[in-house]
């Protein structure tokens, strides 16, 4: 077990690797969730679980963004399911290798988290004129955009 956390932490402090350091933030962050919710699930607290998923989730609703700004940066680190978490991270892994080996290592992050504003915004004007929709998260859409072009 000290051998993959000292490997892990290795990974996280190279420089140059920003998208296996999203990966494993997003990666903490679905484990960190995933314990909450079974603790809330224990407790009997469900709806301390639901409405710390509504906290962090972006809302469709420009009052609710005015009320929860944080949630712009925090929607893409939700993840429902090990499904969901796990074809998120492996576009995330693909595009970031050819975007990495186009752009210099310190563009990585802000441009994901460009990418990631970006979508947040169009997901808020596009949800006004059409239905709900599900998909692949927004910050990786941007990032497969840039790469296309």
């Amino acid at each position: 077990m000290h051998i993959v956390y000292a490997y892990l932490r290795n990974q996280f402090k190279q420089s140059g690797n920003g998208f296996i350091q999203l990966i494993l933030i997003h990666i903490l962050s679905f484990l960190l969730l995933f314990l909450f919710n079974i603790g809330c699930y224990i407790c009997g607290c469900e709806d301390h679980s639901s409405w710390l998923y509504t906290q962090l989730a972006f809302p469709s609703l420009y009052p609710l963004l005015l009320k929860r700004p944080w949630a712009i940066i925090t929607y893409s680190f939700i993840h429902k399911g090990l499904l969901d978490l796990f074809w998120d991270m492996f576009i995330l892994y693909l595009f970031g290798q050819r975007i990495r080996a186009i752009t210099r290592s310190k563009h990585i992050l802000r441009l994901y988290f460009l990418g990631q504003i970006v979508g947040a915004l169009v997901f808020c004007i596009l949800y006004q004129f059409s239905p709900p929709f599900r998909g692949i998260a927004a910050d990786l859409t941007g990032l497969q955009r840039l790469f296309m072009l």
